[in-house]
């Protein structure tokens, strides 16, 4: 046999090329033969080797063919050595075995190192002198897949970090989708509703000036209402007369309308959450808009079509208007402020004049404060019986805190979800693709919607 060139160049001479001496002579050359290829594997894999991944790419090409070398050699001296190896040789043999094995499973992490044998019992004297054959060494138990634990619990890892990733990656989506709900699909809502409330408005404001002309003795057009007045001139007071009782929650009572930022919303009774998503809600605790007294309406900022989006754009001395049955009101702006907690309430604060004090949430998109628009009344108020009595004004729910209890709608629809969606996953992969979309698809888009409005309950109504 010639030499075999190794893969950096250097060369290995074959042990029947070192001339026929003894079999301990043939065996220690071939033993350095080995040692000098795994030193030369171990050094390849130092230099090149990186940390293989799924796919076997990351180990330089050198070291699996010295793998396969030393493997050959081992197995060559293996066989040569045959029954005339020492008790040395044989250790000698099975240590090179398990370093080749250790170096391989750098290489593949699969590969479990292999055991080094137990020793063989030295032969005895038998009778006569002669060598008892030593009986066979029992079969060692297979070897613990070491690697192959190692590769599991790398594969454990990455589904832990990939299943991870993947709840992060679907709740992120669900905020997004969140958000965009409150932006653009909640304006819809609060588009129709605000289509639905001025011709109600209009209705109920002609039903009240009717009542208050018919039972006062007045003539001028200021008290006849908003569709007879028209021209900004001040509402001039009434005589006794038997109106309707105060609005209920929800029923339109005035149109808001800031030309300077682009506001002009038909105002409901009420300044919960129910009744912002219509549109801006009077504060029933305070007065009435253009009655004596301060006048506190609240709006959304973000959510429900945002109509105070651009609140905090407004400027002093800016003109805001503000129509009820009686007539239409004119204010000036006269502050505008970001409200934090602790500090004292701007409705509810001392002033010689009548004020409509606009709110909403501050900053847009966190609602950990407020925004407060105060106007002063430049027309003449709204006075005597016509005005609404202090006693018929009821405190209302707050506009700055989410709706109660509304935790646990939200768990039980977003457990609904859950659950819709694993059935609807079923589904897909044991039924008709296109008939299960069009069954699954409305009743996921159903409770999504639900989980999405029992979500925007526990936000400040004027997010």
């Amino acid at each position: 046999m010639s030499s075999i060139e190794l893969t950096n160049g250097d060369a290995v001479a074959d042990p029947e090329a070192a001339g026929a001496g003894a079999s301990g002579s043939a065996g220690s050359l071939r033993l350095r033969h080995i040692d000098r290829t795994l030193d030369l594997l171990a050094h390849e894999i130092g230099v090149h080797h990186r940390v293989p991944d799924r796919h076997g790419e990351g180990v330089h090409e050198v070291a699996p063919a010295l793998v396969r070398r030393a493997g050959v050699l081992l197995d060559e001296a293996s066989q040569r050595l045959g029954g005339d190896a020492t008790p040395e040789e044989r250790a000698a043999l099975a240590d090179r075995r398990v370093r080749l094995s250790a170096l391989a499973a750098r290489l593949d992490p699969t590969v479990a190192p292999a055991s080094p044998p137990p020793p063989a019992p030295r032969a005895m004297a038998g009778p006569g002198g002669i060598a008892a054959a030593p009986s066979p060494a029992p079969s060692p138990p297979p070897a613990a897949p070491l690697g192959a634990a190692v590769a599991r619990g790398r594969t454990d890892r990455r589904t832990v970090l990939r299943g991870l990733g993947q709840g992060l990656t679907a709740v992120g989506a669900v905020l997004a989708l969140f958000l965009a709900y409150q932006v653009w699909t909640s304006g819809i809502v609060h588009s129709r509703a605000q289509q639905l409330l001025v011709p109600s408005f209009r209705a109920a404001a002609l039903r009240r000036a009717a009542l208050a002309s018919s039972a006062s003795a007045a003539t001028d057009d200021g008290q006849s209402g908003l569709l007879t007045s028209g021209s900004g001139s001040d509402p001039a007071p009434a005589g006794p007369t038997a109106l309707p009782p105060p609005p209920s929650a929800g029923a339109p009572i005035a149109i808001l309308q800031v030309p300077s930022i682009g506001i002009d919303e038909v105002v409901v009774q009420g300044a919960g959450a129910a009744q912002l998503r219509s549109g801006p809600g009077h504060d029933p605790s305070t007065s009435m808009p253009g009655e004596p007294g301060a006048s506190a309406i609240a709006g959304a900022r973000v959510g429900y079509g945002g109509p105070f989006r651009a609140l905090d754009r407004v400027r002093r001395g800016a003109d805001v208007f503000v129509t009820t049955w009686a007539g239409r009101f004119r204010y000036e702006v006269e502050s505008v402020a970001v409200v934090r907690s602790g500090e004292p309430d701007p409705v509810r604060a001392e002033r010689p004049w009548s004020s409509l004090v606009l709110l909403t949430s501050a900053p847009r998109f966190l609602a950990t404060q407020r925004l407060a628009v105060v106007a002063r009344l430049r027309t003449r108020p709204l006075t005597g019986p016509l005005a609404t009595k202090p006693s018929a004004l009821q405190p209302g729910p707050g506009a700055f805190g989410g709706a109660r209890g509304g935790v646990v709608p939200l768990v039980l629809r977003s457990q609904l979800l859950v659950v819709a969606f694993f059935v609807s996953r079923r589904l897909y992969r044991r039924w008709l693709r296109w008939p299960t979309y069009l069954l699954t698809s409305p009743v996921l888009l159903a409770l999504l919607i639900g989980v999405f409005e029992s979500l925007g309950s526990l936000l400040p109504a004027t997010f």
